[in-house]
């Protein structure tokens, strides 16, 4: 599968955004799309979702065209943008999110009030959701994302903005998902943030399919690999022993130099081939 995009005066420059995609991630797995800045992964999620149609190639979503009724309603969907009807309440924007999703009334009222106590939104539940923060808006968000039970979750940086406690109640919500045979594709900068729950991993670079498959097997091909990382890092101590886990080693550290991104390096440990 592959997408071009217009950009520059009257459109004239053509971009190439996705190129040869070929992924397929089997029902009740947890996938992991990791990439630097401009690599592709909200561009190929809005793929998924209908909103961009590929230049070359299919795309099937849970057995249908994406963005079709009946396939969009099985999915539940985190994104960069702003919630709507920014003047309701928390629970008003879920009432009305679970109605539209055609769900019955005394379900609607008891998934609401769950996701937003399980996301620590029940205190502020009646208030309108203009003034929330950065991370309540997020855990809004999931909450949507998660209501009316969907096949499958697509999310992009769900844990921007999130504090320590909503990245835990995301990742248990994220393996319960799973356990109940859910199937989620995860955007995100924060690799180590899922890895434990991670069934398959997608690096994407340029638009292009760099690796695939599950953690252990993609972090031990031959070869030295480089992470673009962004956001509060750990310290360097826990980053080097969540990699050493993996059999890799933390070669370099520090911040971005003025002309270039963030990247921590890593490489085989002792026996493997740099």
């Amino acid at each position: 599968m592959s997408f071009s995009y217009r950009s520059g005066f009257l459109g004239r420059r053509k971009v190439r955004a996705l190129e040869g995609l070929e992924i397929r991630i089997p029902r009740g797995r947890i996938a992991v799309l990791a990439g630097a800045n401009g690599s592709g992964k909200t561009t190929l999620l809005r793929c998924l979702l209908g909103r961009h149609l590929p230049e070359r190639g299919r795309i099937r979503v849970l057995g249908g065209e994406p963005g079709a009724r009946e396939i969009a309603s099985r999915i539940g969907f985190v994104g960069e943008g702003p919630l709507p009807f920014d003047r309701s309440s928390a629970r008003e924007l879920c009432l009305l999110a679970g109605h539209l999703q055609g769900m019955a009334p005394s379900r609607i009222e008891d998934r609401t009030l769950a996701l937003l106590e399980r996301f620590d939104l029940r205190d502020v539940a009646d208030r309108s959701h203009r003034g929330f923060s950065t991370g309540m808006r997020r855990r809004l968000a999931l909450c949507l994302a998660f209501l009316h039970e969907p096949e499958l979750l697509l999310l992009d940086e769900p844990d921007a903005g999130l504090d320590p406690r909503g990245l835990v109640t995301l990742r248990e919500e994220l393996e319960a998902f799973r356990d109940r045979g859910g199937t989620a594709l995860v955007a995100t900068h924060s690799l180590a943030e899922f890895l434990e729950l991670t069934d398959l991993l997608l690096l994407l670079d340029e638009g292009r399919l760099a690796a695939a498959g599950p953690p252990d097997r993609v972090f031990t091909r031959p070869g030295r690999w480089s992470l673009e990382v962004s956001g509060e890092m750990p310290g360097e101590d826990l980053l080097g022993a969540a990699l050493g886990t993996l059999g890799l080693r933390l070669e370099r550290w520090g911040p971005a130099r003025p002309d270039f991104p963030s990247w921590a390096s890593a490489r085989g440990g002792e026996g493997r081939k740099g």
